[in-house]
């Protein structure tokens, strides 16, 4: 998910300067954008536990009938663990 950080603000009832120097701090400082660059308004936050990737109609998983591919994605060294904006395992997804 996306995070529109103005319309997430809103709804906080807090200011949007609030929320991004929130967010950097509980991120550790991993994403210094939210404070240096305003200019950004959406956010994507990291995700804890895992993704799943799925090829298909996410409608039809309780259909035993229908074949769904997809791929599990516990982490991604390079954006997950040093919080790069280059996905190392892009390559292993397409496959």
């Amino acid at each position: 998910p996306v995070w529109y950080l103005p319309e997430v603000a809103r709804r906080f009832g807090c200011t949007e300067q609030h929320l991004r120097q929130s967010i950097f701090r509980m991120t550790n400082g991993m994403y210094p954008e939210l404070i240096t660059r305003p200019d950004i308004k959406i956010f994507l936050p990291p995700i804890g536990g895992m993704t799943i990737y799925i090829w298909g109609d996410p409608d039809t998983i309780p259909d035993e009938d229908i074949e769904l591919t997809c791929r599990v994605h516990d982490e991604c060294n390079g954006s997950d663990v040093f919080g790069s904006d280059i996905c190392t395992c892009r390559p292993y997804l397409t496959h």
